[in-house]
């Protein structure tokens, strides 16, 4: 049986549901444990004293202090695309997501592809599913307007298209929806 968590002491919610998410995601919960000499003193000051905080701020201050301790330690390879691979700690090997983002300029088609690398996935939330943010997720933006794209080889501002597509997932995909 779980326990009932940690006690409310007022504006402390997001206190009480990351470390549990934490802890009850098996592998997560093995890195912190595995680590806990190394991150014992380190989760600490992500916890600002009477202050209110978004539970995704909070695990995001945890996991930055954990991920500069291991990478001190122990680092692995992680192939990321064809012939790009990065080196990265334990916990940001497990919650690693790759986001390719294409321009397509409307002048002359030029593609241009940007690799972006994240701990996380951030979606729009609009009230709908999880798949429905995701498809919006790759939907073509068209950029004209004061919000022109700088295209590389016309060397000037033209109207382009961009869109998003996930390429890779770790084992854990922390999403994160914005209101």
């Amino acid at each position: 049986m779980v326990g009932a968590g940690l006690k409310n002491l007022g504006n402390t919610c997001f206190a009480n549901s990351v470390p549990q998410c934490i802890f009850h995601t098996p592998s997560l919960r093995t890195i912190i444990l595995e680590n806990g000499s190394k991150l014992q003193h380190s989760i600490l000051p992500a916890w600002v004293p009477g202050s209110q905080q978004d539970a995704h701020e909070f695990l995001l201050r945890i996991f930055e202090i954990p991920n500069q301790e291991l990478a001190r330690g122990v680092s692995t390879q992680l192939h990321v695309a064809e012939g790009v691979s990065t080196t990265c700690s334990a916990l940001e090997k497990a919650t690693r997501v790759s986001i390719d983002t294409t321009v397509i300029c409307q002048t002359c088609h030029h593609n241009s592809v940007r690799l972006e690398q994240h701990s996380y996935l951030e979606l729009d939330w609009k009230g709908s599913t999880l798949s429905r943010c995701i498809r919006e997720l790759k939907q073509e933006e068209k950029l004209t307007g004061e919000n022109q794209y700088m295209c590389a080889r016309c060397q000037r501002m033209t109207d382009a298209v961009r869109y998003s597509d996930i390429r890779t997932t770790s084992e854990l995909l922390i999403v994160q929806l914005k209101r």
